[in-house]
């Protein structure tokens, strides 16, 4: 009996497996699925647009990783089993989005610049009702400010009615609602977004969905994160298609909005951020979405326990636009969306360049002068004194003014004149050329028949400068002598554009070219100067700008450095900046005097500092990389730090070292420097964090005060707790990377000593002198004949071999030697191995002389990776490109290094960064990983779950195990219960 129950119950299994399997569904992903990484194994959640048939309509479902950890792989993509027939359209990573917020600030500015309140009495007996929905953290429902003004709204992280504020943030945007709007327009909480700040892509749409169908006007949207959300995108969707006005901040990366979402959605208006100089906050995203700017640096609102308080971000900026828009709509509920963003955008004091840009939008939000459309005539902007740097756009309204002229007065002076030509809101851009710097009496008249029907008097000061700096330490008190540097960065190289000193009144003048922003990849401005130097509690500040304007440097976004008292012996540090994944070295050094027990403040960031200081009779230098953001505690750099020594004894000449961390693509500048030794002796001992170095060995030709030298490179891993020898060699040894791809004859000459260090073929002079005077590579005929070569600088995208590259031109077919000729002064210097090899030329080019195979990307590969910020991802080559032949392969990439066949890259930004690794073999044959990393330390994914960044699954895909797989899960268990008993 007992027998035939374990037959029986197998049976049972063997049946319910059969028959669950006839109605199941295997449906695969297509080859651009790909997998998405973490660099910490933490995932989170998926979501999943799928067709369902019982009810017949779309549906979506978030889905946890524990839900769906069991999806297995098939040739490889994913295979998902379902029980129906339901069709499903897509599966994407359900993104986090964060509130963007920055540090609370102590300075105030009066919200009254954007004139809503000169709206708002306008329409105070407007009986209309408009609702501002604002889907954020939720609202304190019992604040003085908002209890009156609130709707019903909902909890969509507790899933009740009560919206209640758990974090501030959204208190804080309801807030700046609730003081600009009458009490006729209403605020509908939506709580979307937990306590911490951080929201679900596929929560955040249901509080957008909800808010369209609850009846809103208006939904304010004061959040974002990078990866688009295909999700979120169709609820945005939604609420245009139903006349729903929405808005969203731009965000405080100071990057390009185009990675962010929702602010780069062109379709809704996006908010950048000012502060109270007009200028565009050193924290506020930019970019070609951005549609208009309004304060957002130190701004007054509600906030928890019912209390009040400064904050700063785009997600303060956002609510003034969603209040100016709930005004014009209350005006005339009529007003399609698009006459409303019209008519906002016409409301705005223009700023930065003439007319719309991408920093400002169309401008700041200015309603001092608003006018309804029975009104004649009415400057809109400008409407009180101002300063220009040459031009003024003038913005207007008229009705029934066809043919009547505006006159311009600079000190009772006609400079210019406008005919009206169309009725409603226009502009007009004034110009003015070879005006004294100073202040002039600005007159705007109206004039119809000869008689003046309007006038308008304001004044305007004509800037010398276009850009200005004010500084403030980190008790906010402000900062009398200082430097600027500016910097642009292009092609992973930086260039000092400027400059600045501050003057008598602790302000920087100067005038920066509009075409620099244009020029340059990125404009770079770093502080320093004597008194910055030697005030600890004046920050290093490192801002990234984007215009011109009146800058405000304020510690909003400062890390702190403090040093333990064992190390007392460092009075010095030098900041080497970091910023969009290169260091720049500042031609003139930033440095920091160090007081005992007192932190130095720095702008956030993975910047090098080197550390100085004497220790037992030595000068010692200590390399350390931030970690970019907090409390940086150094300790002990013994600790955990590579210790330097240089093996030199056995050399009489006089020897110079210097090293320098490498980053993504270039070589981090901030390096040890040891300076000469002579006989053996160092002055100084350096002690490094752990990484990848990139190493300068000089080594003086000529005497002791010859300027001569012979450079030596190379690349080495520095384990921590170690100590690390340099050593020089005395021995050369020439090798040859043939390349049979080229359409002429090309090879790359290495010469290295014993130790891989490798032999640059140039010195320092005066001058560079003539390539030719250490080696020449050449080719050798059968009759003996030499044919000499053309020599070039290596192309720089092929890291780990900058060499030189050699070429020859019209070489006639044939048999020949390569090999290499040296100098008589190497010959000297060095014990040489003269290498040869026997090549071929035909057609004009090496012969591989065999039918050559190229190599492959793996198809099992990972394509996109995710890395938090200030980590580094790492990525072995070998496991990415296959070659048959087993052919050494030569990578070029667009960004990041390669050590050893290991990709790294590393980066302080949030961001979407394409990478392209091409792999080489030189015979010819050669292909292309295209990858993608998301650096975000909020966007957790699936890393079982193959998915396409961009397009993800538009192939018909399963969301989850479905509940047949728990069933045959539990039975499996009941099964093996039964057998074991």
């Amino acid at each position: 009996m007992k027998k035939n129950k374990y037959i029986n119950l197998i049976l049972l299994f063997i049946c319910t497996i059969c028959a669950l399997y006839l109605f199941e569904s295997n449906i695969y992903a297509d080859d651009s699925l790909q997998k998405i990484i973490t660099d910490d194994g933490k995932t989170d959640s998926v979501i999943c647009k799928y067709f369902d048939n019982d009810d017949n309509k779309f549906k979506y479902k978030s889905i946890n990783i524990k839900d769906i950890d069991k999806i297995r792989f098939k040739d490889n993509n994913i295979s998902i089993q379902i029980n129906n027939d339901n069709q499903y359209e897509y599966i994407q990573p359900d993104y986090k989005r964060k509130i963007h917020n920055i540090t609370k600030l102590k300075d105030e500015w009066s919200t009254n610049k954007t004139a809503l309140n000169v709206l708002s009495n306008y329409l105070k007996d407007n009986q209309d009702e408009v609702i501002v929905a604002v889907v954020d953290t939720g609202v304190e429902i019992t604040h003085e400010l908002l209890k009156d003004r609130l709707i019903s709204g909902y909890d969509f992280i507790d899933h009740d009615d009560i919206a209640n504020d758990k974090n501030g943030h959204g208190t804080h945007v309801a807030g700046i609602v609730a003081a600009n709007t009458p009490e006729n327009i209403k605020i509908m909480p939506i709580r979307a977004m937990d306590k911490y700040g951080y929201g679900y892509d596929s929560v955040l749409a249901l509080g957008v969905y909800y808010a369209v169908k609850q009846g809103a006007d208006v939904i304010n949207l004061s959040f974002g994160g990078i990866g688009y959300s295909k999700y979120l995108d169709e609820a945005l969707n939604y609420a245009l298609d139903n006349n729903v006005l929405v808005v969203a901040s731009a965000g405080n990366d100071s990057e390009d909005v185009s990675k962010f979402f929702p602010a780069s959605k062109e379709e809704i208006i996006v908010v950048s951020s000012i502060n109270e100089l007009n200028d565009i906050s050193l924290f506020s995203n930019y970019g070609n979405s951005i549609d208009i700017c309004a304060p957002g640096s130190s701004i007054y609102s509600s906030s928890l326990d019912n209390q009040y308080s400064y904050m700063s971000g785009t997600s303060f900026a956002s609510p003034f636009i969603s209040s100016a828009l709930a005004l014009i709509k209350l005006e005339d509920k009529n007003r399609s969306p698009k006459e409303i963003e019209k008519i906002l955008k016409m409301y705005t004091d223009d700023l930065g360049n003439e007319g719309y840009d991408n920093v400002f939008g169309y401008g700041s939000i200015n309603f001092t002068n608003y006018v309804t459309v029975d009104k004649s005539f009415k400057i809109i902007s400008p409407t009180s004194d101002i300063d220009i740097n040459g031009k003024i756009n003038i913005k207007y309204f008229s009705n029934g003014h066809i043919g009547d002229i505006i006159k311009f007065y600079f000190d009772n002076k006609l400079i210019d004149q406008k005919v009206i030509d169309s009725e409603g809101y226009n502009n007009y851009i004034l110009q003015f050329e070879d005006k004294e710097f100073k202040a002039y009496n600005f007159r705007i008249e109206l004039v119809h028949n000869n008689k003046v029907i309007y006038e308008n008097k304001l004044k305007v000061k004509l800037l010398e400068y276009n850009t200005s700096f004010y500084m403030y330490d980190v008790n906010y008190k402000k900062i009398d002598d200082f430097e600027i540097q500016i910097y642009g960065i292009k092609d992973k190289n930086s260039k000092l554009v400027q400059r600045v000193n501050s003057n008598e009144n602790g302000i920087a003048y100067t005038n920066l070219d509009e075409d620099i922003f244009r020029l340059y990849d990125r404009i770079v401005i770093i502080t320093g100067g004597k008194q910055i130097s030697e005030n600890i509690d004046i920050p290093i500040y490192i801002k990234t700008i984007v215009s011109c304007g009146n800058k405000l440097l304020i510690p909003n976004n400062i890390q702190t450095v403090y040093l333990d008292e064992k190390m007392k012996n460092i009075r010095e540090i030098t900041i080497n900046p970091f910023v969009n994944n290169y260091t720049i070295q500042p031609n003139n050094p930033i440095v920091k005097i160090i007081e005992s027990e007192k932190p130095v403040y720095i702008e956030c960031g993975s910047h090098v500092i080197k550390l100085h200081g004497w220790h037992s009779g030595s000068f010692e230098q200590y390399l350390y990389r931030l970690k970019g953001h907090g409390f940086n505690y150094i300790d002990d750099l013994h600790k955990d730090s590579v210790k330097l020594t240089y093996n030199i004894n056995n050399l009489d000449d006089y020897i110079c070292f210097s090293g320098s961390f490498v980053t993504n693509s270039k070589i981090a500048g901030c390096g040890i420097d040891t300076g000469c030794s002579f006989d053996g002796n160092l002055y100084f001992i350096n002690y490094v964090n752990p990484g990848i170095y990139e190493f300068s060995i000089k080594r003086r030709i000529g005497g002791k005060d010859s300027t001569k030298y012979l450079r030596f490179r190379n690349t080495k891993k520095l384990k921590s707790n170690q100590e690390h020898n340099i050593n020089v060699g005395k021995k050369l040894e020439n090798s040859f990377l043939i390349n049979y791809y080229n359409d002429i004859p090309q090879v790359i000459a290495i010469v290295n000593d014993e130790y891989n260090s490798i032999l640059y073929n140039q010195y320092y002079d005066s001058m560079k002198l003539g390539l030719e005077y250490f080696y020449n590579v050449v080719l050798v005929d059968e009759k003996g004949v030499i044919h000499y070569s053309d020599c070039d600088f290596f192309n720089d995208n092929y890291y780990g071999y900058k060499e030189m590259i050699y070429n020859w031109s019209n070489i006639p077919d044939g048999n020949y030697t390569l090999k290499m000729i040296y100098s008589n002064l190497l010959k000297n210097l060095y014990d040489i191995k003269a290498n040869e090899i026997k090549v071929t030329i035909k057609n004009g080019k090496f012969d591989l002389n065999k039918q050559n195979e190229s190599p492959i990307v793996r198809t099992d590969i990972n394509t996109c990776y995710k890395v938090k910020p200030f980590k580094t991802l790492k990525l072995d080559l070998k496991k990415v490109f296959n070659d048959k032949e087993n052919d050494k392969l030569y990578y070029t990439i667009n960004k990041g290094y390669i050590y050893n066949n290991i990709y790294y890259y590393r980066t302080a930004e949030n961001e979407l960064t394409d990478i392209k690794i091409t792999a080489n073999d030189l015979k010819g044959g050669s292909c292309t990983a295209n990858l993608k990393i998301i650096t975000e330390d909020t966007i957790q994914m699936n890393p079982d779950m193959e998915i396409d960044f961009t397009d993800w699954a538009e192939k018909q895909l399963d969301n989850e195990f479905s509940m047949k797989n728990n069933f045959i899960f539990r039975f499996l268990n009941d099964f093996k219960e039964v057998i074991n008993n």
